[in-house]
């Protein structure tokens, strides 16, 4: 196996990209949180007989700064924290977002208490897929902290089987399955909590047991075929989250997360109403203008990337499958963009009438003083 630095000729020495050949095929690969002097992010590889290789070579500065931080000593040897066997298969692993911001810690109640959010850049969804005679097929979701491999919790569904998708961002989870018994799409949303105390992040002790976090979760039926999901992400983390979720149709359509609300309930009391919280109905009715791609037909959309645009309020799609698709989307509407019909002149007016009228009260009163002076 050959490790290539870069992958076109250097224009300035007319060289080729120089390669390391390995005598072991590589199992991980993690790219260094640091740059070098070069402004060059380093790769930190290592190989089936637990070897560790940086390249290059001027990145071995940097990973040894970083060694308490990526578990390794300044020998490079990699040390095993934790271990779990799962028999199933796993089928993906969904981290958050790398950089994501959270600009609300906790949720405010109707009695105005607070509900802190249980926020763990270190949690991944693990989802595994299996068969069995008896229920054939059954798909098992895995929270699992990556730093201690804690398993905060584990839900097993059973006659689910493929496609599953995975949204996972602050402190809310969305995945969906197919179910087999129903012959229908399910949507199951996970909202995970600290509760009304919030945690002190400051004060640390490995003697104190793993927080477990409350966890509100519900489950919906949606009356299309995914094939993609993806949260929008905005600059500062301000403006609302909605879901964007590729349909078999060719559609891509926007869900906000009032709908998939894992708190919604048959009966609501009235102070989930005046949370804002909407009765629960198991199927998902969407309106046509939720629909973000318009009249046009995306033909087998494989994937919907999002990103942040300048403005907050402004969150921006890119869906590629055999068609591209690009637009942008607003989930807290535009609440920092003016509107067309925008006064510009009366504002104008107003402001160059003020301007006006402080420049001769300024002379006014200048002159009054003058001749109280001269008095």
């Amino acid at each position: 196996m050959q490790v290539k630095s870069k992958p076109g000729v250097n224009r300035l020495t007319e060289t080729g990209p120089e390669g390391k050949f390995l005598e072991s095929p590589i199992t991980q690969a993690l790219l260094l949180p640091k740059q070098t002097e070069e402004f060059i992010n380093g790769l930190l590889l290592m190989t089936n007989n637990s070897e560790v290789i940086i390249w290059p070579e001027s990145a071995r500065s940097v990973a040894l700064q970083e060694a308490h931080v990526l578990y390794i000593y300044n020998v490079l040897v990699p040390v095993e924290i934790w271990k779990l066997n799962l028999p199933e298969k796993i089928e993906c692993v969904v981290g958050k977002r790398l950089g994501e911001r959270v600009h609300s810690q906790g949720r405010v109640l109707a009695d105005r208490s607070v509900l802190y959010k249980y926020i763990n850049p270190n949690l991944v969804v693990a989802v595994t897929h299996s068969q069995d005679p008896l229920h054939k097929n059954t798909v098992g979701v895995i929270l699992l902290d990556t730093v201690s491999g804690d398993i905060l919790l584990s839900l097993v569904h059973k006659r689910a089987t493929l496609p599953i998708h995975v949204v996972h961002s602050e402190n809310w989870i969305v995945y969906s399955y197919f179910n087999d018994k129903s012959r229908r799409t399910e949507i199951v949303t996970l909202d995970l909590y600290e509760g009304k105390v919030q945690k002190n992040t400051t004060a640390f002790s490995s003697l104190d047991p793993p927080v477990s976090p409350l966890v509100e979760r519900q489950a919906y039926i949606f009356p299309h075929i995914i094939t993609s999901m993806k949260e929008t992400i905005t600059e500062k983390g301000i403006t609302s989250k909605h879901v964007l979720v590729g349909l078999s149709t060719g559609s891509v359509m926007e869900v906000p997360w009032a709908v998939l609300d894992p708190r919604r309930s048959i009966n609501p009391t009235a102070e989930m109403r005046d949370e804002g919280v909407l009765p629960y109905m198991p199927e998902l009715v969407l309106p046509l203008e939720s629909i973000i791609t318009y009249n046009h037909t995306l033909a087998s959309i494989k994937d919907i990337h999002t990103s942040a645009a300048t403005l907050e309020s402004t969150s921006l799609v890119f869906v590629h499958g055999l068609d591209i698709f690009y637009t942008r989307v607003a989930p807290s509407k535009t609440f920092d963009v003016l509107k067309d019909d925008f006064e510009y002149w009366l504002i104008t007016a107003v402001l160059s009438g003020l301007i006006l009228a402080a420049f001769i009260t300024k002379r006014l009163a200048s002159r009054k003083a003058l001749k109280l002076a001269w008095k």
